[in-house]
């Protein structure tokens, strides 16, 4: 049997002594496992990409949570997991559906921190409700709203500013 040594060339098993080989087959095979990895990640890809076109957000991700495992720095990969969470958050925040929005983003936030505005939505999940609830004068359901996030965000100017509202008010 041989090896490749540190320069590149073939040594034989026992005296290291150069073999005259050429690399060339090792290329090709080097290629047509790139090939099937390529042709691996694209049978994932493509019907999670099918499913977040429609809307089908859980099968985004059970569709590519295996490749994942095996690759998790496929970065088209997890941009389909994070939009399989951001577009229903963000649709359900512009509905005003609090609950499924905070839920879906915050699912978002733990897996990338970093995705798009997310944080400031997830935010927003919170605060919009909590202004709404101080407008109409329900200074229990200001509390009980912000509670939760400023647990995890303690520092949040605009959300301490509410509760300080709602405290005033009661």
């Amino acid at each position: 049997g041989s090896y490749l040594g540190p320069g590149g060339e073939a040594l034989a098993a026992k005296g290291g002594e150069p073999v005259r080989a050429t690399r060339a087959p090792w290329r090709k095979e080097n290629k047509a496992d790139e090939e099937a990895r390529e042709l691996e990640g694209q049978s994932y890809l493509r019907p999670a990409q099918q499913a977040l076109e429609a809307g089908q957000w859980e099968a985004v991700r059970t569709t590519l949570e295996p490749w994942l495992k095996q690759n998790k720095g496929d970065a088209e990969a997890r941009a389909l997991v994070c939009e399989s969470y951001y577009r229903p958050g963000a649709a359900a925040l512009s509905q005003g559906d609090w609950p499924v929005a905070r839920t879906a983003l915050a699912a978002l936030n733990a897996y990338e921190a970093s995705y798009k505005d997310a944080f400031e939505l997830e935010r927003q999940s919170y605060l919009r409700p909590a202004q709404q609830a101080l407008e109409a004068g329900q200074w229990e359901a200001v509390r009980t709203t912000l509670e939760p996030w400023l647990k995890q965000n303690k520092g949040d100017g605009r959300a301490l500013e509410l509760c300080l509202l709602h405290i005033s008010q009661t």
